[in-house]
C-alpha cells in the first residue's frame, strides 16, 4: 500500500537521509522527487520482468532481490537492493526490463517519481552508478573462489551496516542459504562447507542468518587475495 507523504515522513526523520542520493551533485533536488512511501511484504514484486509501467524507489528498510530469467528458465539473483539503494533506475533507460524485484523480507521504501527522474538523465545516471557497480561485481564472481565469494559479501553488508550507524561485526544475512547459493553461483553443499571453514579459522561466528565478523582484517584478506593466487 502506497502511503503519501507527510511531514513526519520528510527524509530529515529517516535513518538513510545521509545515505541516499549522495552520488548527486544536489542531493536535496533528488529527495523532493520522493512521492510516496510503500510497505512490501516478503516474497511481493516490486515490479516483474517485462513489465512496461516503471516503478523506481529506494529501499529505507528490508531488501530486494532482482532476478534475471535464464535461458534454461531458472531465476539467477543478479543483485541485492539493500537500505539507501535504488530499485528500477535501470529500467528509466529501457522501454522493459528483463529484471523482476521482489522483496526477501518485508521492506519499506521511497517512490520515486519517474517522470521528474526522466527530465534529469545526468543526474539519474549519477544515482545509477552504484547499481552498476554491483552488477559488476556480481559478473566477476567467477574470478574468485568461494570462501572469496563469502568475504566480499560479508564486507559488502558491513559497510551498508557503517554506513545507517549499524556495527561492521554483527550482520543480518538478508538471504536464506539457497537464495545465497544463487547469487553467489556456488552449491548450496558449497554455501555450509564455506561457512564451516570460516567459522573453523575464527573469521566468523555463525548463529542462522547472524554472522559475527570476529576478524575482519582476516576476512579482507581471504575477500581479496594475491591475483596470482586466485585459480
Amino acid at each position: 500500500m502506497q502511503l503519501p507523504l507527510d511531514p513526519d515522513s520528510r527524509c530529515s526523520h529517516c535513518a538513510m537521509d545521509k545515505h541516499c542520493f549522495h552520488e548527486a551533485a544536489v542531493p536535496e533536488a533528488f529527495k523532493a522527487f520522493i512521492s510516496a512511501h510503500q510497505t512490501v511484504d516478503s516474497g511481493q514484486d516490486l515490479f516483474v520482468r517485462d513489465q512496461s509501467d516503471i516503478q523506481v524507489a529506494v529501499v529505507q528498510s528490508g531488501a530486494f532481490k532482482l532476478t534475471q530469467t535464464t535461458p534454461t528458465g531458472d531465476r539467477q539473483i543478479i543483485n541485492v537492493a539493500l537500505p539507501g539503494d535504488y530499485v528500477g533506475l535501470s529500467r528509466l533507460f529501457q522501454h522493459a526490463s528483463p529484471v523482476a524485484a521482489t522483496a526477501v523480507s518485508r521492506s519499506r521504501i521511497c517512490l520515486l517519481d519517474h517522470e521528474r527522474l526522466n527530465d534529469n538523465p545526468r543526474q539519474a545516471i549519477q544515482l545509477l552508478r552504484r547499481e552498476l557497480e554491483s552488477s559488476r561485481w556480481h559478473q566477476s564472481l567467477g574470478m574468485y573462489e568461494a570462501p572469496a565469494r563469502m568475504g566480499q559479501w560479508f564486507l559488502k553488508l558491513a559497510d551498508n551496516n557503517e554506513r545507517r550507524g549499524l556495527s561492521r561485526q554483527r550482520l543480518t544475512l538478508p538471504l536464506n542459504r539457497t537464495e545465497l547459493a544463487n547469487y553467489l553461483v556456488m552449491a548450496l553443499e558449497t554455501v555450509s562447507r564455506t561457512l564451516k571453514k570460516l567459522q573453523t579459522q575464527g573469521l566468523i561466528a555463525v548463529n542462522g542468518k547472524t554472522i559475527d565478523i570476529l576478524d575482519e582484517t582476516g576476512v579482507r584478506a581471504l575477500a581479496y587475495p594475491d591475483p596470482q593466487l586466485i585459480s
